[in-house]
């Protein structure tokens, strides 16, 4: 689910925006989203299960919930002027990424946080789909 996230995302990014490969990690203490403005950041693909219906001979049916968390960074004094375009694209990533198409369940949440002179938004991608008998 990372993957084709990332290739919609580095395939749709809007003009002065990038999208990194690499996990969003710290270097000396600073996060390289809050290091390395206007670039996306993904972090790895978290997994959950949740029993729905028990089965008394086979394993449960479950809702298996994939979430990927991912960050950007942008100068709160001199917003880039792609901005919007570029949270439209994180936004239209939750439907439009490629092969996954499995899950019943696709959400996204977005928050934004100001810290100095920075904006930072926090999106999660929620994906849900059945799985057992």
């Amino acid at each position: 689910m990372r993957s084709e996230l990332l290739t919609y995302l580095t395939a749709n990014a809007a003009t002065g925006f990038k999208v990194s490969q690499e996990l969003p990690w710290s270097t000396s203490g600073v996060t390289l989203y809050n290091k390395n403005l206007k670039t996306i950041y993904l972090d790895q693909e978290q997994q959950e299960l949740e029993d729905l219906i028990p089965l008394m001979n086979a394993d449960p049916i479950q809702n298996r919930i994939d979430k990927v968390r991912g960050y950007l960074t942008v100068d709160a004094k001199n917003a880039p002027a792609q901005i919007n375009s570029m949270i439209t694209t994180v936004r239209a990533a939750t439907l439009s990424a490629g092969n996954l198409g499995d899950y019943h369940t696709k959400t996204l949440t977005l928050d934004t946080s100001i810290d100095n002179d920075q904006i930072t938004y926090s999106f999660e991608y929620v994906y849900t789909t059945l799985i057992g008998a």
